[in-house]
Parts: C-alpha cells; sequence; structure tokens
C-alpha cells in the first residue's frame, strides 16, 4: 500500500502535472490549427489514427520523464541554444514564405503550450538538449505572431533573445558553484589559521557562513529525488528475494548477498553528489541538526517501505486473524535476515556517502536503524512473554532466539560503532535472557507445575500413569536440546548442581525425584496396599527403561541406574508383605 502511494505521489509532482496538462493542450491545439493542414493535408482516417498514437506516446513520456545527466559549460550551451534558435526562426520563416494561410489562434496557442510543457520536462530532466526544445517553441510563438504583426520584430528578437539566454544560463551557473565554492574555502582558511602567528587575532577568523534558504531547498530537493527512487529500490530487492520470500530456498540468494552495493548502484550518481554536496554544506554552515533530521526521516520511510513491499510488515501481520504464530514468527526471520544482511549494511555505505564526518554518518545510520531494530526486538520479546503456560511453544522460542544469535548480535558488531551500539545491544541482550529464561521454564518450570498440580487417581491394575509417560517424553525433548540447555541453566539454575555433574543432569535428577515423589504420595492414600506397591513397581520399571532407551542413563550415570534397581527392589518386597 505504500509503495502504491509513493508511485501516485511521485506521478502527482507538479511540474509533471503541468508538463503533461501542457502537452495535450498543445497536441490538440495544434490539431486544430492551420499549420497542420499545410504540412500534412486535411484529415483522413488514418492521419487520424497515427496521430493519436504519436500524441498518446508523446504525452506518457512526458508525464513519466526523469533525470539526465546535465550539461556543465554555460557559455558553450548559451552559444549553442541561439544557434538553433536562429536556424529554427530562418528555416521556418523561409520555408513557409510561400504559404498563404489565414492565421488563427491554434498555431501560437499549441506553441506557447510546447514550450511550458518544455519548461516542465527541462525541469524534471535536467538535460541541456530538453532546455533547448522551450527556446524552438518559444520561437515557433513568436515566428507565429510575427506573421501576424511585422517580421523584422525578428532582430530585435533575436538580440534580446540571445542576451537573456546567457544571462539566464550564467546566473543558473552560479548558483550551483558559488555555494560550493565560498563556504568550503572560508571555512577551510578559517581552520588553517594559527591563532600565535604575529597580527593574526583569533576573534578576526572567519566564521562558518550561514547556510542560505537555497541550499536547504536544494538538500530538501536532493532528498525529494532519493526519496523517488525509493519504490523503484523497494521493488528490485522484492525482485531478487522473491524465491526467498516464497519459501521456494531457506536462504538468501549468495549472489545477492556478494553484491554489497547494488541498492546504492541503482541510486543516479548526480542525486547522491547533490545530496552529498547540499549536506555538507549545511553542517558547514551549523545546520547539522536539520540535515540529520531530514535525512534520518526520509531513510526510515524507506525502511518501512520495503517492510510493505516485500509483505514482512510484522505488526499488520498480528493483526491479521486468518494468520498463525508460527507463519508470523517466520517472516520475522526472514525480515531480520534482510535487515540484518541487506538493508542496513546499504544504509551505512549511504551514510558514508552522504557525510565527510564520520561521526555524523555513524549518528545517521544508528538512527535510522534504531526503530526497524527495536520493532524486532520487541517481538522477541513478545514470544518470551507468550511462551508463559504454553507447553508447545518452545520450537518458536529457539528459533527466535537462534536468529538474535545468529543474524541481529553479529550485526551489531560489524555496522555500528562501539559507542552507538552499546544501547542496542543491551537491549538485545536483555531480550536473549528472557528468552533462554522463557526455555529453561519451558523446559523444567514447565514439568514441575504439571507434576505438582496432577490430581489423577491411580490407574486400574497399577499401571503407567499417563503423567509419567508425559514427563518422560519432555526429559527426552530435554536430553535433545542439551547443548542448548546446559549454558543456560548454568546461568539460571533451579537447583544446586553437585560437584563434578553437568546442569542438565542435575535438573533431570530433580524433575524424575520430584515426580517419583509424587508418586509415592499417589500411593499411600490407595485403599489396596498391594495394588500401590505394584503401581510404584510399574511406574520405576518404566522410568528406567526410558532413560536408557534414550540414553538418559549416559547423564544422569550408573549411580543413579543403582538407584532405581534399589527402589524397584524395595517396592517388590513391601508388594509381597501386603499381599
Amino acid at each position: 500500500m505504500a509503495s502504491l502511494l509513493n508511485r501516485i505521489q511521485w506521478l502527482l509532482q507538479p511540474w509533471r502535472i503541468v508538463g503533461f496538462v501542457s502537452c495535450v493542450a498543445g497536441v490538440s491545439c495544434y490539431a486544430l490549427s492551420s499549420n497542420f493542414n499545410h504540412l500534412l493535408g486535411h484529415w483522413n482516417p488514418l492521419k487520424i489514427s497515427l496521430y493519436i498514437i504519436c500524441s498518446t506516446f508523446f504525452s506518457i513520456i512526458v508525464l513519466f520523464a526523469k533525470e539526465w545527466p546535465r550539461s556543465s559549460n554555460p557559455q558553450i550551451k548559451a552559444q549553442f541554444v541561439f544557434v538553433v534558435l536562429m536556424f529554427t526562426f530562418i528555416y521556418t520563416f523561409f520555408s513557409n514564405k510561400e504559404e498563404v494561410k489565414k492565421p488563427d489562434a491554434y498555431g501560437p496557442i499549441s506553441f506557447a503550450a510546447f514550450t511550458v510543457m518544455s519548461w516542465s520536462v527541462s525541469r524534471q530532466t535536467n538535460h541541456g538538449f530538453v532546455s533547448e526544445t522551450l527556446y524552438f517553441f518559444l520561437g515557433e510563438l513568436i515566428l507565429e505572431l510575427m506573421k501576424i504583426i511585422n517580421w523584422w520584430y525578428v532582430i530585435l528578437g533575436a538580440t534580446f533573445s540571445y542576451i537573456l539566454i546567457t544571462i539566464i544560463l550564467r546566473l543558473s551557473k552560479s548558483q550551483h558553484q558559488l555555494p560550493t565554492q565560498a563556504p568550503y574555502s572560508s571555512f577551510r582558511h578559517a581552520l588553517n589559521q594559527d591563532p600565535h602567528d604575529e597580527g593574526t587575532s583569533p576573534l578576526a577568523a572567519p566564521q562558518p557562513p550561514r547556510v542560505s534558504e537555497d541550499i536547504v531547498h536544494n538538500f530538501k530537493l536532493a532528498l525529494k529525488k532519493l526519496h523517488q527512487d525509493n519504490w523503484r529500490l523497494a521493488w528490485e530487492l522484492q525482485s531478487r528475494l522473491n524465491r526467498y520470500l516464497t519459501d521456494e530456498i531457506d536462504k538468501i540468494p549468495e549472489e545477492t548477498l556478494n553484491d554489497h552495493n547494488f541498492l546504492v548502484d541503482e541510486i543516479s550518481p548526480q542525486v547522491l553528489l547533490e545530496l552529498h554536496k547540499n549536506a555538507n554544506l549545511m553542517i558547514l554552515g551549523q545546520r547539522e541538526r536539520d540535515c540529520m533530521d531530514e535525512y534520518i526521516n526520509s531513510r526510515i520511510h524507506f525502511l518501512e517501505m520495503c517492510q510493505s513491499e516485500l509483505r514482512l510488515d510484522i505488526f499488520q501481520l498480528q493483526q491479521k486473524e486468518n494468520i498463525n504464530e508460527e507463519e508470523i514468527i517466520k517472516k520475522w526471520i526472514k525480515l531480520s535476515s534482510i535487515a540484518m544482511r541487506i538493508l542496513f549494511p546499504n544504509e551505512r555505505r549511504l551514510c558514508d556517502r552522504a557525510f565527510n564526518i564520520s561521526s555524523i554518518s555513524d549518528n545517521c545510520f544508528m538512527q535510522i536503524c534504531t526503530k526497524l531494530t527495536k520493532d524486532l526486538l520487541s517481538f522477541a520479546d513478545g514470544v518470551a512473554d507468550r511462551s508463559q503456560g504454553q507447553s508447545g511453544y518452545l520450537p518458536n522460542i529457539l528459533q527466535v532466539l537462534n536468529t538474535l544469535n545468529d543474524q541481529i548480535i553479529p550485526a551489531f558488531d560489524s555496522l555500528f560503532s562501539i559507542q552507538s551500539n552499546t544501547s542496542l545491544r543491551s537491549e538485545t541482550i536483555t531480550v536473549v535472557n528472557r528468552l533462554r529464561l522463557a526455555i529453561r521454564d519451558q523446559h523444567f518450570k514447565g514439568l514441575e507445575d504439571l507434576i505438582c498440580r496432577d490430581e489423577r487417581p491411580i490407574p486400574r491394575r497399577g499401571k503407567t500413569h499417563k503423567l509419567t509417560v508425559e514427563v518422560m517424553n519432555r526429559l527426552r525433548d530435554a536430553f535433545e536440546d542439551r547443548d542448548i540447555l546446559e549454558p543456560i541453566l548454568h546461568d539460571y539454575p533451579k537447583v544446586l548442581v553437585s560437584e563434578g555433574m553437568s546442569s542438565v543432569s542435575a535438573h533431570v535428577a530433580w524433575i524424575i525425584e520430584l515426580l517419583e515423589t509424587h508418586l509415592e504420595a499417589k500411593s499411600n492414600i490407595c485403599w489396596d496396599g498391594a495394588l500401590g506397591c505394584f503401581f510404584l513397581m510399574t511406574n520405576v520399571s518404566y522410568i528406567k527403561r526410558n532413560a536408557c532407551k534414550i540414553e538418559l542413563d549416559t547423564l544422569l550415570g550408573d549411580d543413579w541406574i543403582q538407584q532405581q534397581r534399589n527402589k524397584f527392589r524395595q517396592y517388590l518386597e513391601d508388594y509381597q508383605r501386603s499381599s
């Protein structure tokens, strides 16, 4: 939706609309003028069809015109424009000298419209040749009027045109050059002065120049041009990542990751040059804060546009009712990977291209990436909250934790400076620790609650209790995740870990002991003592057998196996006495 609004906004720029309307008015009036009949004869169906097709094609070109490289030498340009103007005057006048036709208003109106259209397109494209078409149509307009009045006005008009064109182009060139030369030279002069030199007073050193409104306007204009390219860059990114986004592949393509500058390279070099020039002029003119705010807001908008174009806006997805949590987490992982490996490195390079001063570049980059990073961390923190009370939430937590450890934290070290990434890294570590605690609680706090809340009676004939089966299945999952659990339980233990034992083995032994104590309590309230003893024998045998089956015995050790045998023997003796 954001990309569509961006494209509409791009098409509704004032100069673009003015050029399009002028083009439509020009081709319409020219078709009705006597000039058309003189050149091409009377209308027929073929001519009408071809004229409509050509006019439509020309109008579309005017509507979608983009920036082209500019010429730089004003004197040569002025001479060339004057020659073209005079040539079109003379050629048009003498080619139509023998024409006998009644002048009408449609001819001047069409050339006036074409003149406005050329002016509009020249502002959009910044191309010198397009600017020259303005003078051609201006000449045709003057010629049409001259036929009505007196053709000798061409001499005065030519002289006036030459002077006017030269002045306009010289002023245009001076406006582009003076701000880039004077402020830099005076500021460098101030920096290079030694206050201890004789005859030089520190108070007399030139001050940084005040930034004129023209420089501020030029900087905003450069940002606007950069903003106009955003939807195209987002579309280019989406096309490169389409297979990854549609789950055809599970990783970002290597050719995209290896092409580190593909987004920056898509931006016009002229736009980057203007952005760099005007940004540093504003900084030299003590408008650093305004410059940074404008730039940061523009780039944050680009990141939001990318989320929308890639359909990875997590918070919008959470509001939908027909999408489950696993699908949202999958998209969150994709967004994290794309942001840390493509979008943020691109913003890092763009900041370095825009600003000369590394501290300002670091500051801008940090603030641009902060919002998206905090959104990612906020979602991960929400996963830790939602895991409470949900026994099957462990795979989701593990996916999020692995993404933080493998994607986000390493990106902080490679992209952000040590000073700037302190706060974000601290927030990330806090979220990581909460997820680690959630993993611990999913395994052991959940088992503890499951055992303590169980009120189911002893099964008939003393069979294995369902609680025993559930607990052993969950312990099997804990054993499979022992490499992840070991450092977590070492940092956040729930029980005392004896010397020589691993943290996982201590917690598994604690849960089994808690289960067996709970089972003994059930057997004590059984109306038949022999049935209670047989029930304990059945469940202890199941625990020992499954522990060996899933290789928990290698974790718990031979002493634990011997303890289970002794318990079974004791329950057997009690059963024999009771029966």
